[in-house]
């Protein structure tokens, strides 16, 4: 008899256990559901961002443009601004993914995996979108190279025609 009151009692607690357990998933999957709206907002701003720089680059993409040009110059400032809007956003984006991450890592074991899983895809879009804004952070130098690469390909042409 005792070894039966024993086994009711172990059950009690396992299904008291696993009621705790279910509660527990339920409170984290809804704060997940709270949190990632955020967290996918602040990305797609990030990546809008990318596009408000390749917007403001455009007008360098012209091969006969002259990179001392009103426009030209006008551009690069354009550019360099709006890269730096955008190296904030990712900044700050990031930031927010790792204290959503910090946070999930504390929750129920499904909920920890969806929202690790989540959050971690919205970190790869960031490292996407770091990666495509790379060329233009460095877009001065490249229009001084590109103008410099001309003007030794000019004096090259005029040393040919003298000979």
């Amino acid at each position: 008899m005792p070894r039966k009151k024993q086994e009711a009692d172990e059950a009690k607690e396992q299904a008291k256990a696993a009621a705790g357990m279910m509660k527990a998933e339920q409170r984290d999957a809804k704060a997940l559901e709270e949190a990632l709206p955020e967290a996918m907002e602040i990305v797609t701003s990030a990546e809008e961002m990318l596009d408000s720089v390749v917007t403001a680059a455009s007008p360098l993409s012209v091969d006969f443009a002259d990179p001392n040009s009103e426009p030209s110059q006008v551009a690069i400032k354009d550019t360099e601004a709006a890269v730096a809007k955008a190296l904030e956003a990712i900044k700050l984006a990031r930031a927010k993914l790792n204290k959503n991450v910090s946070e999930a890592k504390g929750f129920a074991p499904e909920a920890k995996r969806v929202a690790l899983t989540e959050y971690s895809t919205l970190q790869e879009k960031l490292n996407e979108t770091q990666k495509k804004l790379a060329p233009y952070a460095r877009i001065r130098k490249d229009q001084e190279q590109k103008q410099e690469a001309k003007k030794v390909t000019a004096e090259v042409a005029d040393r040919k025609s003298v000979v």
